[in-house]
């Protein structure tokens, strides 16, 4: 059973908050594997380029599911936690290299919002969308599997891209009907990955909408109440926070900041939403 967070937040200090998910979120260490990705992959990717929230999100996110994948997969060779066959399986293809394949799933599952000229252009369109374009939006899930699956891509890695937002209720194309319901551990990986990053830099204008709370500690307890989540993949992130704060209680929290070009400051606006504003993201002062 998971705990509400405790000893991993202890204050609602945004500058404190926002050390603990930069040092999660950093992709620095990580940039050798995004050398490897294929050219079309990757400069789909970073077609959107800074300050867009769409920037940031595919390294840090992909980061996350890396280090959550090889954290998984050292918990269950230590038989720590229980997984099937299929599952140790999968930790191994997402673990192997400090977690390549984990980090391309994170860095690619959205790659969908831009392969495709009309959705692309919604995603890149400034103001609320109108309800028959939701649909569409709702449809990158299912766009990124399509891109994806013309390279060498594992099926395990196709299916999480999939599915990472089926308990939005969405793709529903028919394909992979088991995983909807019964879904893949890889898929629990990416979804927490991709929640917590989109809930914390506060992006706006989503068509399925994430949580209001206003600290981290907040949307840690939110992930925990839903219990949509895999318990498994939320410990492990749980566990993360607590060790960074462990870190910051003492380094300090300024000194704990490491230099991590790769992650902005929050609050992130959507590509919409700084097309309608035609502004910069701001920094929050420290405190």
């Amino acid at each position: 059973m998971l705990s509400k967070p405790g000893a991993e937040r202890r204050t609602a200090n945004e500058f404190r908050d926002y050390v603990i998910m930069t040092r999660l979120f950093d992709y620095n260490d990580f940039r050798k594997f995004i050398d490897k990705i294929p050219p079309q992959i990757r400069e789909t990717v970073e077609s959107v380029e800074s300050p867009y929230y769409e920037h940031y999100h595919p390294g840090a996110v992909g980061a996350l599911c890396a280090r959550i994948a090889v954290e998984l997969a050292k918990r269950a060779g230590e038989k720590k936690i229980n997984v099937t066959a299929v599952e140790r399986k999968e930790l191994d293809l997402l673990a192997a290299d400090g977690g390549k394949w984990a980090f391309f799933m994170g860095y690619c599952h959205d790659v969908g919002k831009f392969t495709n000229p009309e959705m692309r252009k919604l995603f890149l369109a400034p103001g609320k969308w109108p309800r028959p374009l939701k649909k569409l939006g709702g449809r990158h899930p299912e766009e990124s599997e399509r891109f994806l699956s013309n390279f060498d891509v594992p099926q395990e890695i196709l299916k999480a891209v999939m599915f990472h937002h089926r308990l939005q209720g969405y793709p529903n194309s028919g394909r992979y009907p088991r995983d909807l319901k019964h879904p893949s551990l890889g898929t629990k990986i990416l979804e927490v990955a991709d929640s917590i990053h989109a809930m914390y830099w506060r992006q706006k204008g989503k068509p399925s909408g994430y949580g209001k709370a206003r600290t981290l500690r907040g949307h840690l307890e939110n992930l925990i109440k839903s219990k949509r989540y895999g318990p498994r993949v939320l410990s492990v992130l749980l566990e993360f926070v607590r060790s960074e704060n462990e870190v910051i209680e003492k380094n300090g929290v300024r000194k704990s900041l490491p230099n991590a070009e790769s992650v902005p400051r929050r609050p992130l606006f959507s590509t919409r939403e700084l097309a309608m504003r035609n502004q910069l993201p701001f920094s929050p002062k420290r405190r």
